[in-house]
């Protein structure tokens, strides 16, 4: 076995490790007290609410780029793939919307349902174009289910009164660490590269600004930390429809 098998093996098997040695991880209740509580337009909660069609706009913009010729992709496997993922996308934006108007455990399955196909899809798709398309069937069969499960199964049991994200969060950050990894040591057919490991940094900036949400909206007085996710996260998908668009074949 190649030495960057190896990494993703042994990154793989870390993760497992550390979340079966964990204990259930409940989702805290104060995540729902969002510094966000202004009305306008007659949405509560409007800047939180509103941020959502940035998801909306740039999943439209990436299934509009992948159509028509404009991508290098059309009618392939990754097309399909990357169309998918858009469609995950748009309906975070619709989820997280909904969500957002009155928080709470169960309006948040339906912004994390879609979030968690997304970081599958996603880490097919990586898969697929760095590592070897055969992969991208069975990792596809086994990592939609699993995203549905980690959502579904967290839904359960906070109603059972033992809530546990481990799943949900397992697989976050499974993605988050196996992507650099796949771009840095594996060449992949398109030059894409820096977008997605720019996509990636824009993305712990958002996960940063969530924890800061109080605190900047403390210094802003208008936009929160909450807000400022949405939009960073619209704008590392932003890099990735960049990236379908002028990424070009290795050897044309």
């Amino acid at each position: 076995m190649a030495a960057r098998h190896r990494i993703l093996l042994a990154i793989c098997i870390a993760w497992i490790v550390l979340f079966s040695w964990l204990p259930p991880i409940a989702q805290p209740q104060w995540y729902h007290d969002f510094s966000d509580h202004g009305s306008l337009l007659g949405l509560p909660h409007f800047f939180n609410v509103s941020s959502n069609l940035a998801f909306v706009l740039v999943a439209v913009w990436g299934l509009w780029q992948l159509s028509g010729g404009r991508s290098l992709l059309q009618y392939t496997r990754e097309y399909r793939l990357w169309c998918s993922f858009f469609i995950a996308i748009l309906l975070v934006g619709i989820g997280s919307s909904y969500y957002h108007l009155s928080p709470g455990n169960d309006g948040l399955v339906w912004d994390r349902l879609p979030i968690a196909l997304a970081f599958a899809l996603l880490l097919v798709i990586s898969l697929e174009e760095r590592v070897d398309s055969r992969l991208s069937t069975p990792a596809l069969l086994l990592l939609l289910p699993f995203a549905v499960y980690s959502v579904v199964y967290w839904w359960w049991t906070e109603h059972t009164g033992s809530g546990d994200l481990r799943p949900y969060l397992f697989l976050q950050l499974l993605t988050l660490s196996l992507l650099p990894t796949l771009y840095l040591l594996y060449p992949g057919r398109y030059k894409r590269r820096r977008d997605m490991l720019l996509t990636i940094a824009l993305y712990f900036l958002a996960i940063s600004c969530e924890w800061l949400d109080h605190f900047i909206h403390e210094i802003t007085q208008v936009i929160s930390g909450h807000t400022l996710k949405h939009l960073l996260i619209a704008l590392a998908v932003a890099r990735l429809v960049r990236m379908l668009r002028t990424g070009h074949l290795h050897h044309p």
